[in-house]
């Protein structure tokens, strides 16, 4: 192996514009390598939103059918139900599931919480 010494390393002179120069290169390709990771990420991340709402598109149907299938004994139930509470006369146009807004959140562990927000008191 044959190496430089310090001395005939350090002899050697080079120009103002070739320290430029070689700064430069070495800048160029740094940010060469930061887009090009960049841009691999970003195709990463479209793969993955793509597969994602796939999942949601093939989701949606079996939540459909899921719905359209309603027991019978859930409308009398219901009917009961509202019997006993309204007196009036009164006739039941649909019955859907409740959808709650929060998330997947029931509405009673919504309404929880916003009993524990307004129990606090701000000083």
């Amino acid at each position: 192996m044959n190496f430089a010494s310090p001395m005939i390393l350090a002899s050697i002179e080079t120009s103002f514009w070739e320290d430029v120069n070689f700064q430069l290169v070495g800048f160029m390709i740094v940010m060469i390598t930061l887009a090009g990771l960049w841009i691999a990420l970003e195709l990463i991340g479209m793969f993955f939103k793509s597969a994602a709402s796939r999942q949601a598109q093939a989701a949606v149907p079996a939540t459909a059918s899921v719905e359209e299938e309603t027991d019978p004994e859930l409308y009398a139930v219901v009917a009961a139900a509202i019997d006993t509470v309204v007196s009036q006369p009164h006739q039941i146009v649909s019955i859907s599931p409740h959808s709650s807004s929060g998330g997947g959140q029931s509405a009673w562990s919504t309404e929880g919480r916003k009993d524990i927000y307004r129990s606090h008191t701000i000083r």
